[in-house]
C-alpha cells in the first residue's frame, strides 16, 4: 500500500525532471486525499492521441470521473490539464492510470 500523496510506476517509463513518459501498458498508481484530481498530460506526437484508463480503488472509474473522463478513459489529444477525478467530498483513495497507448507524457498532479 502506498503512503498518502505518493506514487509508484509499473512497466517501462522514461523519467526526466519535467515529466514521466509512459510506454504502452505502463501504469502509474498514487494514493491521494482530495475531492478532485487533475493531471497535465500530453502525447509526444502532435498528430496522435493516447488513451489512459482510470481505476479508483481497483475499480474502473464511472460516476467519479472528472470532466475529461468518458467510460473510465481519458483521451489525451493535446498538452493540457485533464480533470481525472471528481468526488462528492474529500476522501482518501488509490488512483491507477493504465496507459493503453504509447507514449504519453505526464507532468504534474494537482488537487482540489
Amino acid at each position: 500500500i502506498l503512503d498518502i500523496h505518493t506514487w509508484g510506476f509499473e512497466g517501462g517509463w522514461t523519467v526526466s525532471q519535467e515529466y514521466a513518459q509512459s510506454t504502452r501498458d505502463s501504469r502509474l498508481k498514487m494514493r491521494f486525499e482530495s475531492q478532485d484530481v487533475f493531471l497535465v498530460m500530453s502525447p509526444t506526437d502532435e498528430n496522435k492521441s493516447g488513451r489512459v484508463e482510470l481505476l479508483l480503488d481497483g475499480k474502473k472509474v464511472t460516476t467519479q470521473g472528472g470532466d475529461d473522463v468518458k467510460n473510465g478513459i481519458v483521451n489525451v489529444t493535446t498538452d493540457r490539464l485533464y480533470h481525472l477525478i471528481h468526488l462528492p467530498t474529500s476522501s482518501t483513495h488509490t488512483l491507477e492510470l493504465r496507459y493503453l497507448d504509447a507514449p504519453i507524457r505526464s507532468f504534474a498532479f494537482t488537487f482540489g
